[in-house]
């Protein structure tokens, strides 16, 4: 999706690139670290999979549910501040982390900042799950403070010495009886001793069900310390105050350049061909696209090795989602910015069922919609193959058939939300082949690998073996996540 040709200023390398990563903090890391830089993007806007587009009135967000880490006094502070993206206004507290309907029981519960109410709703509610509800609660008590650490990202992996590892250690030894044993198994395994069906359905989908329950508690501890929050204008605004910082400093970007080919000389990376033909030649290549289209595509297969094909070949990637987006003559200024359903009878298409919708109002912020209306989009799991090859073979067939899955998603809605159906003014389905299609992520998923307990410990490739001059960055060299991939960014200057 992204390459990035580096030319370096041949009178200060050497002198910049030594003091690289003890300045990086100081200022913008290509002023300081003496890189002339040019960015290729495939899409017309930054972002990649962090996008929002415009529908009549209505703006619709389709990348970033949530930040993390850009509050004042957190140890992250520094890398949004060189990026561009410290300024409160580009954010809002989340008050809860969503609220959570059952179908089959019909329970209904909120996880909020306020856990403690949390706790004791679930417990009466949910009496047989009591010492697990205790335990989770205690877990995310037992990661507070973790906000305020970073030594895990401070160093590039492949620098990282012994004593490096073993500070990251003692840095998070207060923390460490709530992130290893049965804290490492992914939410879904973990939960599987919960006796109330419709308890187990609400903590696996708080936020993804592969993720190990440590990283629960940890975005749990995060929502109740008020370091959770909305982008409040939207993805765009966040990519749009990296692009500004970047241009500031001197950078280029050229947008709608898909690239096609890595070019190599040597052994060294040494430049891009891009799909109208044209040649760029740089002294550093880095991608910071779709991995397995980096490695298998632009680089031809030519620079892996076993453990790198094992990985891309078995590794679980993010899930596609379809997002149903609507612009509705409605305020929903009362409801939740979150809120799933788990519903009684699956959502079927094709071979692909689903039993849960996941809702998200945008009324956060006065952009998204007229004043008095609002968006409300439904996001759903989906998968990719049926999508693309639709889209490719019968274009006719594949917008019926979007059509015909969004009149199921806003009758499945409707009871939640009386009255909206006869409301919208504007309707938007995005699949997982429009992912791909503007964003070449894999799959249309909207992240990289999966963030299960193995992807989260393991290390995926960012120097390739047999090729020199070249890095990569991105989701699909760290956990996805904002965090993780700003984090990449400075790892690979």
């Amino acid at each position: 999706r992204r390459v990035h040709g580096i030319r370096k200023w041949l009178r200060e390398v050497q002198q910049q690139l030594a003091a690289g990563y003890r300045v990086f903090r100081q200022d913008a890391l290509h002023k300081k670290n003496g890189f002339q830089t040019k960015i290729f993007e495939h899409h017309y806007a930054p972002g990649g999979v962090a996008a929002c587009w415009k529908r009549k009135n209505f703006i619709i967000d389709g990348g970033l549910h949530f930040a993390t880490g850009y509050k004042p006094g957190t140890y992250y502070e520094s890398v949004f501040k060189t990026v561009g993206c410290d300024n409160p206004a580009l954010y809002a507290d989340m008050d809860s982390f969503g609220k959570y309907h059952d179908e089959e029981s019909n329970v209904c519960i909120t996880i909020g900042k306020d856990l403690k109410k949390f706790v004791a709703e679930a417990k009466a509610k949910a009496p047989a799950d009591a010492s697990i509800i205790d335990e989770i609660y205690q877990g995310s008590q037992g990661l507070k403070g973790i906000y305020s650490t970073g030594k895990l990202w401070e160093k590039p992996p492949e620098i990282k010495t012994i004593l490096d590892r073993l500070k990251v250690v003692w840095e998070l030894k207060k923390h460490l009886k709530y992130m290893g044993g049965k804290f490492g198994l992914p939410v879904c395994e973990y939960t599987k001793s919960m006796k109330t069906p419709w308890l187990k359905k609400v903590i696996d989908y708080a936020f993804l069900p592969e993720i190990p329950v440590w990283f629960l508690f940890m975005l749990l501890s995060g929502l109740e310390d008020g370091h959770l929050g909305f982008v409040k204008n939207g993805s765009k605004s966040f990519c749009d105050a990296m692009e500004k910082q970047y241009k500031a400093l001197g950078g280029e970007i050229q947008y709608k350049s898909t690239v096609t080919k890595i070019l190599v000389k040597d052994s060294k990376a040494h430049g891009i061909k891009l799909a109208d033909g044209k040649e760029h030649f740089a002294d550093n290549v880095i991608s910071t696209g779709d991995g397995y289209n980096t490695i298998y595509n632009l680089l031809e297969g030519k620079y892996t090795n076993n453990k790198i094909d094992e990985m891309y070949k078995t590794s679980a990637t993010c899930r596609p989602y379809l997002f149903a987006s609507y612009g509705v003559n409605q305020d929903f200024a009362k409801e939740p910015p979150l809120s799933t359903y788990f519903l009684k009878t699956p959502i079927k298409y094709d071979k692909f069922e689903t039993k849960s919708i996941l809702v998200r109002i945008t009324n956060y912020s006065d952009i998204f919609a007229p004043k008095g209306k609002s968006v409300l989009q439904a996001e759903i799991e989906s998968e990719f193959d049926y999508w693309d090859s639709l889209r490719k073979k019968d274009k006719k067939q594949y917008v019926q058939a979007k059509n015909q899955l969004s009149e199921e998603i806003i009758k499945r809605l409707e009871p939640y939300y009386p009255g909206f159906s006869k409301q919208i003014e504007m309707t938007d389905i995005a699949t997982p082949s429009t992912t791909h299609r503007f964003t070449l992520n894999r799959k249309g998923s909207w992240g990289g690998f999966s963030m299960s307990p193995n992807n989260l410990k393991g290390e995926a490739p960012r120097i390739l073996p047999g090729l020199k001059n070249f890095y990569m960055a991105g989701h699909w060299t760290h956990s996805t996540g904002m965090i993780p991939c700003l984090y990449s960014g400075k790892n690979a200057a």
